[in-house]
């Protein structure tokens, strides 16, 4: 009898962990080269585990997402790598103040941002629970906290262009018939 609730405590002890460890499978809903001037620097991915899914809750930031960046040119400096997330992201915050009031979070996001090679591919998984955690070559280089920086970046990429956000809805709606 005790070897039968050692069993089951052992069980439901384990039974979560063996849960999580189960591959998550990704499905593209779409994709959009970004260009600086006369430079296309990377092709975004928009992913979401398979599943249902609801277009408002992926505009708003409120499900699980992920964001697969797949660097275009030869070499990006730094340097520019920083530039061009610095730009990107103080350009959607809602006022001075916020921006303000996240700089040291943004300033340690953009410190950890290394030179980009043609190729490369860095994932930036979203959850409304924990952030956005950034991996690089599979290796967790950084996580972005707080409400206001995650909504800054799902916000600069998913409105940055209006084709993008009218075909991932049009997507969503006909997977959801």
């Amino acid at each position: 009898m005790n070897k039968l609730i050692l069993l089951l405590l052992l069980s439901l002890t384990f039974a979560p962990q063996a849960i999580q460890a189960q591959p998550v499978e990704w499905l593209t809903l779409g994709q959009n080269d970004y260009s600086e001037g006369y430079k296309t620097l990377y092709r975004l991915k928009l992913e979401v585990p398979k599943g249902v899914h609801d277009a408002y809750d992926i505009k708003k930031g409120m499900q699980v997402m992920r964001f697969k960046l797949t660097w275009l040119p030869p070499v990006t400096q730094q340097s520019d790598v920083h530039s061009h997330f610095k730009n990107l992201l103080e350009a959607t915050f809602k006022s001075p103040e916020d921006l303000k009031f996240n700089q040291i979070t943004l300033t340690r996001f953009y410190t950890k941002l290394p030179e980009a090679q043609r190729h490369d591919e860095w994932l930036f998984e979203y959850s409304p629970q924990t952030g956005t955690k950034i991996l690089i070559k599979g290796k967790k280089i950084h996580s972005l906290i707080g409400s206001e920086a995650n909504d800054a970046l799902i916000q600069a990429w998913l409105h940055k262009s209006p084709v993008v956000t009218a075909k991932l809805m049009k997507r969503l709606l006909k997977a959801q018939k």
